[in-house]
């Protein structure tokens, strides 16, 4: 299995200077530090492949260790790109593939594994969230996964688990894809060519997508908190 994350895109949201791997969490670790250590609890770090453009060079002067990709066009690209950047380098392997900016626990990976089918990690949604996230089918099969509130069954914040068989359908509807265009968006033309991709809710576990300074302060509170328990 490859793991493939993707961590080329420029936080403007954030409006920090670092790229978003770089993000120091209230643990004492990076953001990627912190994705490495529960990723090394459950897979071979030696099987990630990561994604990078923007200040590229920070990243990989700190982890030289790691198989790097670098999109030269990050700044005109989103993460369908990104995404099938790296799948060109998988062959029909089981792929896991973690957006740059989740912090997760190793249970969250090791959870997705056990799974039988190609599967996302799912977290609730509040009535109150503005968020996207995903709506199923009758079957209980991811049926999109950019929908608004409030259709949602859940959020997906990023974390997605694809059998070998599944890849080459990923492939082909990346190539479809725009270069501005999100890989849910990909995904979403995978899915209408038959693609069963599950959600999987990981809940009391965390898994959040800090896309906004709202969101790490949230990690951040939610980390202290659980570092105390500890």
């Amino acid at each position: 299995m490859k793991i493939i994350i993707l961590a080329d895109g420029i936080s403007t949201q954030l409006g920090l200077p670092q790229p978003k791997p770089l993000i120091p969490l209230v643990t004492g670790a990076s953001l990627l530090q912190h994705q490495l250590e529960q990723l090394r609890r459950c897979v071979n770090i030696d099987d990630v492949i990561m994604v990078v453009g923007f200040k590229k060079e920070l990243i990989m002067e700190t982890w030289p260790e790691l198989l790097f990709l670098y999109n030269d066009l990050f700044a005109t690209t989103n993460s369908a790109y990104s995404l099938m950047t790296a799948l060109r380098k998988t062959g029909q392997e089981d792929v896991l593939i973690i957006e740059g900016d989740v912090v997760f626990p190793a249970d969250v990976i090791s959870l997705l594994l056990t799974q039988p089918h190609s599967a996302i990690a799912a977290m609730a949604v509040s009535a109150n969230e503005k968020c996207q996230g995903y709506s199923t089918d009758a079957q209980g099969a991811v049926r999109t996964l950019i929908q608004p509130a409030p259709v949602l069954k859940g959020i997906a914040p990023g974390i997605t688990r694809l059998l070998g068989q599944d890849v080459p359908k990923v492939r082909e509807a990346l190539l479809r894809c725009e270069p501005d265009a999100t890989s849910e968006e990909g995904f979403e033309y995978a899915i209408e060519r038959g693609l069963r991709l599950y959600p999987v809710p990981v809940y009391p576990l965390y898994c959040l997508k800090i896309a906004l300074l709202k969101d790490l302060r949230r990690i951040n509170a939610f980390l202290s908190e659980t570092r105390q328990l500890n």
